[in-house]
C-alpha cells in the first residue's frame, strides 16, 4: 500500500499544480482518462505525446503528456491572445471598455498589460471626454488640462549663448588642437620616423623595424579626440547654450490650463458659429483626405474651392496626436536641460579630467 502511494504521489502533485493553474490558463483544455483537467497552450504535438506550456504562479513550465493519457482536447485561446483580441476590439475613446479590460487582465494575472493599460488610460480619459462634451472640451489644452510655459517653451530652461564655444558647441581639443594636423599626435615610440631601432644578437647589430606602436606611419590618433581635432565643449556640453531656470515657470513647465483650470473642459460650450466652423473644417480636411486616396488610386482627385486655405487645426483627433507629441517632446527636452545644466554647474564640466 505504502508503495503504491509512493508512486502515485508525483502524479497527484502535477494534478493539483494542472488544477491551481486552470484558474490563469485559458486555453486548450486537455481531458485526461482518469477525470483530470489540464489547461495551456499545445505548443508540439508528438505520434505519442503532447507538449504542454502550462503556468504555476508567475512562471511557466512545460509538460509531456503520453496520448494514451487523453480523452479528448479543447482547443481555446491563451490570456494574452484573448487579451490582444479584446484590446483591438476598442474605440480609441471607450474608458469603460478599457477598465473592463484592465479588471479582466488583472483576473488572468496579466502584470505587464495591466501596467501598460494603466499608461494608456490618461490617453483614453481625455479622448473619452472630448467624444462625450463635443462642444465643451478645451480648445486650449486639447483637454490635457496643462498647457507648456510660453517663454521656455516647455523645456523648463532658457539658455543663454555660450561664449566659450561661440555657440558652436565645440572647442580645440586640449591635446591637439595647437598642432597644425589636428587630431594626429606624432608617435613617441618612433619619434614620428615609422621606424624604430632593434638589435639582433644572431647578427651582432642593429636593425630598423616598423614601429608597432603606430604601425610605420610615425603618428596616430589623438586619444582625447578620437582624430577629429575638436572636443564637446565642457561649458555648456555641445547644447551651444548655458542653461538657465525659466524664471517664468520655475521649473514647472507645465501648468494648469487657464481656460478650463486642469478639468479639460471649458466653463461654457462653443458658439453655434464657431461649432459650424469646425465641423465644417473638419468636413473638408475628410474631403481632401479622400481626394489624396483618390489620387494615388488613379481617380481624379475632386477639388472644393477654397479647401486648400482651410484650416484643419480645430480636427480634434489631430489635435490631439500634435499635442501629445508636444508634451513628450516637452518632458524629453526638459530632462535633458536638467541634465546639461547640473553638468554645467560642475566645477570642471564632465568632459575634463
Amino acid at each position: 500500500m505504502k508503495h503504491c502511494l509512493a508512486r502515485r504521489w508525483p502524479t497527484l502533485i502535477a494534478t493539483l499544480c494542472f488544477v491551481v493553474c486552470c484558474s490563469t490558463l485559458s486555453a486548450d483544455t486537455i481531458w485526461r482518462r482518469n477525470g483530470a483537467k489540464l489547461v495551456g497552450k499545445i505548443v508540439a504535438e508528438e505520434e505519442k505525446r503532447v507538449q504542454v506550456e502550462v503556468q504555476v504562479g508567475k512562471g511557466r513550465t512545460l509538460v509531456w503528456i503520453n496520448r494514451s493519457e487523453i480523452q479528448r482536447i479543447e482547443r481555446g485561446l491563451t490570456p494574452r491572445e484573448e487579451y490582444e483580441a479584446r484590446l483591438a476590439k476598442l474605440q480609441p475613446h471607450d474608458l469603460p471598455g478599457l477598465e473592463a479590460l484592465i479588471e479582466w487582465a488583472q483576473r488572468k494575472r496579466l502584470v505587464s498589460e495591466v501596467a501598460t493599460l494603466e499608461k494608456k488610460k490618461t490617453d483614453v480619459v481625455r479622448l473619452y471626454r472630448m467624444h462625450k462634451h463635443p462642444r465643451r472640451w478645451c480648445r486650449t489644452c486639447t483637454s490635457h488640462g496643462q498647457v507648456p510655459c510660453a517663454d521656455c517653451d516647455g523645456e523648463g530652461v532658457l539658455r543663454d549663448p555660450c561664449e566659450a564655444c561661440g555657440e558652436s558647441g565645440e572647442m580645440r581639443c586640449k591635446v591637439c588642437g595647437h598642432l597644425d594636423e589636428g587630431g594626429v599626435l606624432r608617435c613617441r615610440a618612433c619619434a614620428g620616423a615609422g621606424k624604430v631601432e632593434r638589435f639582433n644578437p644572431a647578427k651582432g647589430r642593429k636593425e630598423k623595424k616598423r614601429c608597432d606602436s603606430c604601425k610605420g606611419k610615425g603618428t596616430h590618433e589623438c586619444p582625447e579626440c578620437g582624430g577629429k581635432g575638436h572636443s564637446r565643449c565642457s561649458v555648456c556640453q555641445g547644447t551651444k547654450g548655458v542653461a538657465r531656470d525659466c524664471p517664468t515657470c520655475q521649473k514647472e513647465p507645465l501648468r494648469t490650463c487657464p481656460t478650463c483650470t486642469g478639468s479639460g473642459l471649458q466653463p461654457e460650450p462653443v458658439t453655434d458659429a464657431q461649432w459650424a466652423r469646425e465641423q465644417e473644417a473638419k468636413k473638408e480636411a475628410d474631403g481632401n483626405g479622400a481626394s489624396g486616396e483618390a489620387k494615388e488610386g488613379g481617380a481624379p482627385p475632386a477639388k472644393k474651392p477654397g479647401a486648400e486655405g482651410a484650416g484643419t487645426e480645430l480636427d480634434p483627433e489631430r489635435i490631439t496626436k500634435e499635442a501629445n507629441k508636444a508634451l513628450e517632446k516637452a518632458q524629453r527636452t526638459l530632462e535633458k536641460a536638467k541634465r546639461a545644466l547640473d553638468d554645467a554647474k560642475r566645477p570642471n564640466g564632465r568632459g575634463s579630467r
